[in-house]
This record gives C-alpha cells, structure tokens and sequence, in this order.
C-alpha cells in the first residue's frame, strides 16, 4: 500500500504579504512638491520673458520703420510749403 504523503501548512498566513508600509514625511513631501512647482513656473516665466521681449523687439522696429517713413513725409511737405514768418 503507498504511503499517504502529508501537505505540510505553511507557518505564515495566506493574507501575510510583503507589504512594507512606507512613511512619508509630510513636510519634505510637500518641499519636494513645492520645489518641482516653482522649477515648473521658472520654466514658464522664463519663455514668457522670452517671448515678451521678441515681441518687444519686433514693436519697436515696426515703429521706428513708421517713424522714418512719418518723418520722411513730413520733410516733403515742408518743402512745399512756404517758410513760416
């Protein structure tokens, strides 16, 4: 007759896992957080500048072309006007 083999039960309970719980520090959690926000809006405020003063640029050239050109025109019709007593 075979002999009955036996199941050996394991010491540890099915819901025993190898969970670990970690602690956050609530305070460098937030830091961190706080740090990645402000290298984030850094970021931003840097293209805004950038883009600002590429607007600002091409404005000021746009002015001075108007500029010339007002001021061209008013040369020619100073010149035909009679001079001023």
């Amino acid at each position: 007759m075979p002999k009955k083999t036996k199941h050996i039960k394991s010491k540890k309970s099915k819901k025993t896992t190898a969970k670990k719980s970690v602690k956050i520090d609530p305070i460098n959690s937030i830091e961190h957080y706080n740090a990645i926000l402000l290298e984030e809006m850094r970021s931003e405020f840097k293209f805004v500048i950038e883009h600002t003063s590429d607007i600002e640029k091409r404005l000021n050239a746009r002015m001075d072309e108007h500029m010339q050109r007002i001021n061209k025109t008013c040369a020619n019709i100073s010149g035909f006007l009679p001079p001023q007593e």
